[in-house]
């Protein structure tokens, strides 16, 4: 009964998770193999210390799971931590499949404990009203369950015939089946105040949970950036690039529009763009990366740059400047919108994707639709602002002129600060740019995109990375979450799109002072990165394909001439050659020469074994002679005398030390010579 309610909350549990993560192998998985152990009956010991060890052991192994395979779905978002809560979910549910395998009478009282974790675990997603109402269902069903299996539990303490206790479970179901309900009714609760739960874990824990991927975030708010540079994260790898020059700025998202609760909102219509055939002189990639064109080129050069966000980046594509051509492996669909950034629902995880950028970029042309867009002040702006504009660009006419009196007035007039207190009331851009106090990365672009917009030039307030820090163990580039940056783009008719950097050179991102150890830990974690996304994209041909790829680096790197490698070979053949003079060439010890009587015993109980041999005896090595002589006895009473024979040959040779007399008696009785019984051969087999 204990076995079969186990497997209802396995079945139960399954299902709640193909309904909360929308997964549909595993489930099917765990109801196949927890029936086969129903069915089948257990087949492992049960002590302690085994179960502990299977436990752990399926630990480790999902543990690995969640580093090896990226985050299947990425578009379900929890209060905090969906992805290691989906894995858990799966590891209770196996805790409790593993238990159906043990021998024992009586299952563990923890199996509800395990079922409990995984609905829990299961349930960290934010779902509709409907979706509520399912699982406080599914809910109350489990806690049926858990109630009948403790009770199914306590029955075999009871005398016969004699029900358990009321006492003993009724008040505990009652609580159980209350809890059910109320963590019903909050969990829509939770989902119907989802923003301001959110907000309030960012409030307690300082980290952006549903809107925010590590060092990146597509919230435009001022503040939004510097927050998640200056957390415990900082240090946190989050792009990966390879590239033959430094990569510079990576533009993850733009906006266009500045309202008066300093925010900048993205107000561009999206396009979605089909795969196209290879341009000219980019056919040498993977059959399965699929090109998307942003601009068209012919007949130019291309510089190739490779971006590799780790699997907690979330959204976004981030490109650089001037960037015509991007190549994804096994993605259809490519979103570009009129701010000029790219988006993909299909890259998530950790998966790469591919930049060209020509190496003579033409001018991009913008509509006048766009330009006006791209030129909007709120009307609601402080005139004092207008006026400072005015100051500024006197006696300035052209774009780019515009563009260094702004970044100029900055850097003469501001000071870098992580940080600015903002006086209650006042708006925040506004303030800095007539006040001027001590600012953040976001305040300088957002202050230098506004002025320029006033003095009539387009402009867009972007979001992203300055990657600038080299790897020497993985030869690429790569960023932090404390390199995550905003910045202005502004336009000119002739030279088109052009960075405007308005932060003061002391608050531009900069590598850090890192250790050697440091750079070799995140090339490890990058080689593990690679392995992900070759099983996830490929299955077992792209985990052995990146095997390959590594053997094969390991043999390049061992067949080089560097001076490291050739004194690593020197010392691999020194302890070799030693290791041959040691175990192959080495003086080996005399043995001692046996006695001629003990050899010529040895030749008698030699011939002894091969004529019982032929009459289907023979001696076991690990069986004595004593041994050896009962076992003839009882299988061949007509052997009796060669059992004797074994007595009295154990008799002379452990006997003490044996004489001439005694080696001629045994050789004159051997089996099939012998007349007459050996006097004392019962006395030794006793």
């Amino acid at each position: 009964m204990q076995r079969r309610l186990i497997l209802a909350m396995v079945v139960l549990e399954a299902l709640l998770l193909r309904l909360m993560y929308q997964v549909t192998l595993y489930p099917i998985l765990a109801i196949v193999v927890g029936g086969y152990a129903l069915l089948r009956g257990p087949q492992l010991p049960a002590s302690r210390r085994r179960q502990s060890i299977y436990s752990f052991l399926l630990l480790l192994s999902f543990v690995a799971l969640w580093q090896l395979i990226p985050f299947q779905a990425a578009a379900i978002q929890g209060l905090r931590g969906s992805e290691v809560t989906y894995v858990f979910a799966q590891y209770f549910i196996a805790l409790q499949v593993l238990d159906l395998f043990f021998r024992k009478e009586r299952m563990s009282a923890l199996i509800p404990f395990y079922g409990a974790l995984a609905v829990v675990c299961a349930g960290n997603v934010y779902i509709p009203v409907r979706l509520s109402v399912v699982f406080g269902a599914f809910s109350l069903l489990f806690i049926g369950l858990s109630v009948a299996y403790f009770r199914s539990r306590m029955t075999p303490v009871a005398r016969r015939g004699q029900r358990p206790p009321r006492r003993a479970w009724v008040p505990v179901a009652a609580l159980l089946i209350l809890t059910g309900l109320a963590s019903a009714g909050l969990s829509g609760l939770v989902y119907q105040h989802r923003y301001r739960a959110t907000e309030l874990l960012v409030d307690l824990f300082g980290t952006r949970t549903a809107r925010a991927g590590p060092g990146y975030t597509d919230d435009a708010t001022l503040g939004s950036i510097v927050r998640l540079r200056e957390e415990d994260l900082g240090d946190q790898t989050t792009l990966r690039v390879f590239s033959k020059d430094p990569p510079g700025y990576l533009r993850g998202k733009a906006f266009d529009y500045y309202n008066i609760r300093s925010e900048w909102r993205d107000m561009s219509t999206p396009t979605t763009l089909a795969p196209v055939a290879p341009p000219e002189g980019l056919a040498d990639l993977r059959p399965e990366q699929n090109y998307f064109e942003l601009a068209t080129y012919e007949g130019v050069s291309w510089r190739r740059v490779d971006v590799w966000p780790t699997r907690y980046i979330m959204t976004g594509m981030f490109s650089p400047e001037d960037a015509a051509v991007v190549a994804a492996p096994d993605v259809e669909t490519l979103t570009l919108d009129t701010n000029g950034a790219t988006e993909s629902g299909e890259i998530t995880g950790g998966i790469h994707y591919s930049w060209f950028v020509p190496q003579n970029p033409l001018p991009e042309a913008i509509t006048p639709r766009n330009r006006w867009r791209f030129k909007r002040v709120p009307a609601s702006i402080d005139p004092r602002v207008h006026d400072l504009a005015r100051r500024i660009f006197a006696g300035r006419k052209t774009p780019s002129e515009k563009m260094d009196a702004v970044v100029d007035y900055f850097r003469a007039n501001y000071r870098y600060e992580v940080g600015i207190q903002i006086p209650d009331g006042a708006d925040p851009l506004t303030h800095f740019l007539l006040v001027r106090p001590a600012a953040h990365c976001e305040y300088f672009a957002a202050g230098a995109a506004l002025l320029l917009r006033i003095g009539d030039v387009p402009t867009r307030y972007v979001t992203g990375f300055v990657v600038e820090e080299w790897n020497p163990f993985g030869q690429y580039w790569m960023a932090r979450n404390r390199n995550a940056h905003a910045w202005v783009e502004a336009y000119d008719d002739e030279t088109g799109w052009q960075i405007v950097e308005a932060t003061p050179a002391s608050g531009l991102p900069s590598p850090a002072d890192v250790n050697v150890a440091d750079h070799l830990a995140d090339y490890a974690r990058f080689r593990v990165q690679e392995l992900q996304v070759a099983a996830f994209l490929r299955g077992t041909e792209g985990v052995m394909a990146w095997l390959g790829a590594r053997g094969r680096g390991l043999l390049a790197i061992a067949m080089s001439d560097s001076a490291g490698m050739l004194a690593l070979k020197a010392c691999v053949l020194v302890l070799f050659v030693r290791y041959l003079l040691r175990r192959v060439w080495r003086r080996r010890p005399r043995r001692m020469p046996e006695a001629p009587l003990v050899r010529a015993l040895h030749a008698l109980l030699a011939q002894a074994d091969a004529g019982l041999r032929k009459r289907g005896l023979t001696r076991e090595h690990t069986e004595t002679l004593h041994q050896f002589a009962r076992r003839v006895g009882e299988a061949a009473p007509e052997c009796a005398g060669a059992a004797d024979w074994y007595d009295a040959y154990a008799a002379v040779r452990y006997g003490g030390e044996a004489a001439e007399s005694d080696l001629t008696r045994l050789r004159r009785l051997l089996p099939g010579q012998r007349k007459e019984p050996l006097p004392g051969a019962e006395k030794a087999r006793d």
